[in-house]
């Protein structure tokens, strides 16, 4: 009997908003306004947003920055010479009215007519089984000089196990976006927990349950205070891990001001689960059914095409490789296709492992013997 879930529920999957209309902003400004839509969620939903710019004119400096009901949650620099930059964020949002504005900010214009160029405006809505999150938790404190202060402890639980028919859940992937920046004040700087606090800056932190677990991905505010410093401000940094299904956890951020005044710091965090996105790598299931029967899966590109991998098994106490770890393996880009009959390897006694930051599963199955 084969008994399948197509975890990924495409039929939910949606275009709100796609506006490629280029828009070229005025010179040298601090944040304004240039896009703005609005979007109506029947019920909760994981929303995708991307936006895309550049720069024009003799090698301007300054950002795009995305906002969520008046909250900024996402910022990039724009890159030198006209090169293209594309960002992107999920959310996991309630039902109801939400509003995405694009800004732009432009802090060195150096022949007074070089502009923040915006190209694409992107909004969709998608479903998977299985999701949670924490929509755009923010906080602003005020931070002394030469001091330390917790600027957000926020505690979250990971969604409970479901049972499906190729076993339980066990692991969640949780996306970890944080926005972060000082009061019309460029000097941001986003450390991991092996750096030492930059001087003349506010250093920026996080750790899950009490450990510093410090950045993924990280952009820090641009350094060249000699141009409208009070300009572009803000800065941002991912972190991803697997969390076991059920459990409770707290995220702090932590802010160190080294600067000889005091400074006020805003920052807002938003949060995905769902045990079906791919990260570096974790464990979507504990594999439960009846010896002899054949595993399925299918993995996919969700908002880009990494190569996906598919590991069955356990790296060895002294390890020689994958080829003598796992039992079976499967990697590649575009639609990934496995499946594996447990005929002497027992069901039990091994870990299904996936990996592809970028990626998802799609389809999980098992034809029961």
């Amino acid at each position: 009997m084969l008994l399948s879930e197509m975890v990924r529920k495409v039929t939910k999957e949606a275009i709100l908003h796609q506006d490629t209309t280029s828009y070229t902003s005025p010179t040298a400004h601090d944040w304004a306004t240039r896009k703005s839509k609005t979007i109506t969620l029947s019920e909760p939903s994981l929303v995708f947003v991307r936006f895309k710019g550049k720069s024009g004119g003799s090698n301007p400096m300054g950002s795009l920055r995305l906002l969520h009901n008046n909250n900024p949650v996402l910022v990039y620099q724009l890159m030198p010479l006209g090169s293209e930059i594309q960002h992107s964020l999920f959310m996991y949002l309630p039902a109801g009215n939400h509003t995405f504005a694009l800004q732009t900010a432009v802090y060195r214009s150096p022949n007074n007519n070089e502009t923040a160029i915006i190209t694409e405006f992107y909004i969709a809505v998608l479903g998977f089984a299985d999701t949670g999150g924490q929509e755009s938790v923010s906080s602003t404190i005020e931070v002394p000089a030469s001091g330390t202060s917790i600027i957000i402890s926020l505690p979250f639980t990971v969604p409970s196990a479901r049972k499906l028919a190729v076993g339980t859940v066990k692991q969640y992937p949780c996306i970890i976006t944080v926005y972060c920046e000082i009061s019309n004040s460029r000097g941001s700087v986003l450390m991991n927990p092996e750096e030492a606090d930059a001087s003349s800056s506010v250093n920026w932190r996080l750790y899950l349950d009490g450990n510093e677990i410090g950045w993924k991905e990280r952009q820090n505010d641009s350094y060249d205070l000699s141009y409208n410093p009070s300009y572009s401000e803000g800065c941002y940094g991912r972190h991803y891990v697997a969390l076991e299904a059920g459990t409770s956890h707290t995220l702090m951020l932590k802010a160190t001001n080294t600067l000889s005044a005091t400074k006020t710091v805003k920052a807002v965090i938003n949060i995905v689960l769902c045990p079906w996105f791919l990260i570096d790598s974790h464990q979507p299931i504990s594999l439960n059914f009846p010896q002899g029967s054949t595993l399925y899966l299918v993995l996919e590109p969700l908002w880009q095409d990494p190569t996906k991998t598919i590991k069955l098994g356990w790296k060895r106490f002294v390890s020689f490789g994958d080829a003598t770890d796992y039992y079976s393996t499967a990697s590649g880009t575009g639609v990934l296709s496995w499946n594996y009959t447990f005929e002497s390897v027992e069901v039990r006694s091994c870990a299904l492992l996936v990996g592809g930051y970028g990626g998802c599963i799609s389809i999980i199955a098992v034809d029961v013997r």
